[in-house]
C-alpha cells in the first residue's frame, strides 16, 4: 500500500453515504480545507474523538473547512446498517462514507482508524496523521496536531508538522467475494 505524500493530490472517489447519496472528491470545490478521517463504527479509538471532532467541525466549518468521514472497514458489524445506525444515534454534521471494497482506504495508504488527511484549497495533502497525542482522554493532550496543521494553513503559514504517525487500532478487512 502506497501511502500519499506530502504535496500529493487527494484521490477521487465515488461512495455512499449514510444518507443514501453518492459522494466524489470534486463535490468538495470552494473549500479553503478537506480533512479526510477514516473512521469505523466499532473502535473505540474513533468513538474516543466523536465529542473533540464535533468541536473541530464546529470552530472550522464557518471557514470554509469541509469535513468526510470514510469508513474502509468491512469485517463483522462494521456494515453499512451500522454506519446509519451510528449516524443517527451521534447526528455527526459531516458526511459519513462507505469504502466496501477498502480501495479508497488504500488509495490514501489509510491503514488505521482514525487517520486524518488534510488537503489544502487546490486538495494538495498538507497533513497526514493523528488528530491529538491522547485518543483516550482527549482533554489530556498535549498536542492538538490535526487542529494545529489547519491553523496554520488557514493562517497561509508554512505548516510546521506535517505528519504524525495515526494513533489507533488497525482498519479491518474481510476478503470481499467477487459476485
Amino acid at each position: 500500500m502506497k501511502l500519499l505524500e506530502i504535496g500529493d493530490q487527494a484521490p477521487d472517489f465515488s461512495l455512499i453515504g449514510t444518507d443514501g447519496l453518492i459522494y466524489g472528491m470534486n463535490q468538495y470545490k470552494g473549500y479553503r480545507a478537506i480533512i479526510v478521517m477514516f473512521t469505523s463504527n466499532l473502535s473505540s479509538s474513533a468513538r474516543d474523538l466523536d465529542q473533540y471532532l464535533k468541536n473541530l467541525y464546529l470552530d472550522f466549518h464557518k471557514k470554509g473547512v469541509a469535513f468526510i468521514a470514510i469508513n474502509s472497514a468491512n469485517e463483522g458489524d462494521d456494515t453499512y446498517d451500522q454506519m446509519c445506525a451510528l449516524m443517527d444515534e451521534h447526528r455527526f454534521p459531516w458526511s459519513y462514507l462507505q469504502d466496501r471494497t477498502g480501495r479508497i482506504g488504500e488509495c490514501y495508504g489509510a491503514s488505521t482508524v482514525p487517520e486524518f488527511f488534510l488537503f489544502d484549497h487546490h486538495k494538495s495533502l498538507a497533513y497526514h496523521g493523528r488528530a491529538l497525542d491522547n485518543l483516550k482522554y482527549p482533554e489530556k493532550s498535549t498536542r492538538e496536531d490535526l487542529k494545529e496543521a489547519l491553523m496554520e494553513l488557514l493562517d497561509l503559514k508554512p505548516i510546521s508538522v506535517q505528519e504524525t504517525n495515526p494513533i489507533g487500532t488497525p482498519i479491518k478487512k474481510e476478503e470481499l467475494a467477487l459476485v
